[in-house]
């Protein structure tokens, strides 16, 4: 409003002037002042568009059909997935889903939508009595980055709420075991002992409690050598410039009854963060153009050449455990959360394109969506669940990456994921 008052003065102005001037000279004066008013229309159009086009990204119609072309190879010979898991998988896919829309806004209708007639696909709410339940006599084992170190919390402070104790951790590099569950008699024998001792299968029996624990491993590195350089000097990522945290975890995974892994989106090089808002992205322009908008393009391409093979590394090493084979594990791998934080979570979300707010989120979301895409389709073939994280809108963003379970949020989160861990032990 103000900058058309402001051109409003400045041709009366003109208008008052031409009074006194010659009239070739009012004619010329008179066009320089449409031809400032054009500008100064196109320039807000085009920092309008700027502004936009920077943040905003419209979902790549073919995406879809890249990601699904490049499936095949990564999938193990000779193997087919078994039918009730194909079903499971399904049913907690579409729970997390959950809102039909989501299909409508991406082309889909509901004749071919699965969740429409899925008999499975409401999960019913599992409690923390419920999950005591259900993992009694288990050894869990957590191992991923810091989104998977937070739910390993949440779940902690559920339980805590259940048992009316604490159970605090240590921290994410240095967490021993979480002992919980336990019948009252025993936690009061427990706590009288000056150093609490890992428990033993008997004592899980007994007590009928569970075992929780976490590894940190941002890569999934499965080298079962404690020893090994790569736990034992820190990592830097060649290509990103970030440090790489991993811990030795295939020996735990072995005595474990349920393994949850995860792992998260590669970040931007650092060298992106150059101190401007928008930030270095010139190595994005070296990528072959496989679909239009150049962040989402440099996603897809560290999606196809960078989370895959490392994916195979890690599934075929599993794979080709005799361990793993003889012990009936049952293996989860738990997706992660869209940004920024202060926006709902769900699965396969395309809407995240344009909620981004800024290069490096954009980059992270279209990473997320490819692997909501990608690992429900190859890790049910390795007898490995994929479960969604759904969140509802951070309640404060200050609580950022993840909420904590004092918010609605947080207990949502844990709700969706104790629910389909829950269902499944049931089975």
């Amino acid at each position: 409003m103000a900058r058309k008052q402001g051109l409003r003065s400045t041709i009366t102005s003109v208008e008052a002037l031409s009074l006194t001037l010659p009239s070739s000279m009012v004619v010329r004066r008179r066009r320089s002042v449409a031809a400032l008013f054009c500008l100064s229309n196109v320039g807000i159009l085009i920092w309008y568009l700027h502004k936009f086009s920077s943040v905003k990204s419209v979902f790549p119609s073919n995406l879809d059909a890249i990601l699904a072309s490049a499936i095949p190879d990564y999938l193990p010979v000779g193997t087919h997935i078994h039918l009730d898991d194909q079903r499971f998988q399904q049913s907690i896919l579409c729970s997390a889903l959950s809102a039909p829309p989501l299909f409508q806004n991406r082309g889909q209708t509901a004749a071919k939508d699965p969740c429409w007639t899925a008999p499975t696909s409401e999960l019913g709410p599992i409690s923390a009595a419920d999950l005591c339940q259900l993992h009694a006599k288990k050894r869990i084992l957590l191992v991923g980055p810091e989104l998977t170190y937070h739910l390993h919390l949440l779940w902690l402070a559920a339980l805590s709420e259940h048992d009316h104790q604490s159970h605090e951790c240590r921290g994410s590099e240095f967490c021993t075991f979480h002992h919980v569950c336990q019948s009252l008699h025993n936690d009061e024998d427990r706590r009288n002992q000056r150093h609490q001792t890992m428990p033993s299968n008997n004592e899980l029996s007994t007590f009928n409690s569970s075992l929780i624990r976490f590894v940190m491993s941002t890569s999934l590195y499965t080298s079962s050598d404690a020893e090994d350089e790569h736990y034992t000097v820190p990592q830097i990522d060649a290509e990103t410039g970030v440090r790489v945290r991993d811990m030795p975890w295939i020996s735990k995974a072995k005595k474990s009854d349920i393994v949850i892994l995860h792992r998260a989106p590669l970040p931007a090089p650092a060298f992106t963060h150059d101190g401007t808002k928008r930030g270095n992205w010139s190595f994005v322009d070296a990528f072959e153009r496989l679909v239009p908008d150049r962040i989402v393009n440099a996603a897809l391409h560290t999606t196809l050449n960078r989370f895959l093979p490392a994916l195979n590394d890690t599934l075929t090493t599993l794979n080709a455990q005799a361990e793993f084979h003889k012990k009936d594990i049952f293996w989860i791998w738990h997706g992660g959360l869209y940004k920024p934080c202060t926006s709902s979570s769900s699965y396969l979300n395309p809407q995240a394109f344009a909620s981004s707010s800024n290069n490096w989120q954009l980059y992270l979301n279209a990473q997320s969506y490819m692997h909501d895409y990608l690992l429900p389709k190859i890790l049910p073939h390795y007898r490995i669940l994929y479960v969604p994280l759904v969140s509802l809108s951070s309640d404060n963003s200050k609580k950022c990456p993840v909420p904590s379970y004092d918010t609605p949020s947080g207990k949502a989160l844990l709700k969706h994921f104790s629910s389909a861990l829950g269902a499944k032990l049931v089975l």
